[in-house]
């Protein structure tokens, strides 16, 4: 057999090794990498997208989402939305800067909005620095300290 049929026979046969909460962000995952492969520089399929995953969030956290989508968009305006594992995300060079996740339901249950950064973000301070924040209510405080966060996570 060959490798790229082995791949496809793995991925296939997952058994009881995944929930279906993870079987479903898994394959979230796959229709937007195919999706990239169509239109990787497409910023209004993206844009579609994010408010889309947007839309799925239980009230109030969607509105807390629109609000901060238009945070990211302003302090960052050539970081490209696109969903990442179902979940609304911002990439630069197509690799996650940040996202957004409230789901209540699994694998994640959630309690309330999380606003993380991946490894893309320059966030690197000292020996430790926070990559994840809880959001429960979003004051100008708080879409303050997002945009500064989102500049500074693009270096």
């Amino acid at each position: 057999m060959s490798p790229k049929t082995d791949t496809k026979k793995s991925t296939k046969n997952t058994g009881g090794l995944f929930s279906a909460g993870e079987k479903a962000a898994i394959k979230a995952r796959a229709q937007e990498l195919k999706a990239e492969a169509r239109a990787s520089k497409d910023r209004a399929e993206g844009e579609r997208a994010v408010l889309a995953a947007i839309a799925k969030m239980p009230a109030p956290y969607r509105a807390m989402g629109e609000r901060i989508h238009k945070i990211i968009t302003a302090s960052a305006p050539s970081l490209m939305p696109k969903t990442w594992y179902g979940l609304p995300a911002y990439a630069n060079d197509n690799k996650i800067v940040c996202y957004m996740r409230m789901n209540p339901k699994p694998p994640y249950n959630d309690r309330y909005m999380n606003f993380g950064f991946n490894e893309a973000a320059k966030l690197d301070e000292g020996n430790i620095w926070s990559t994840t924040f809880a959001l429960v209510k979003l004051t100008p405080a708080e879409e303050t300290i997002i945009a500064t966060l989102v500049k500074k996570a693009m270096g």
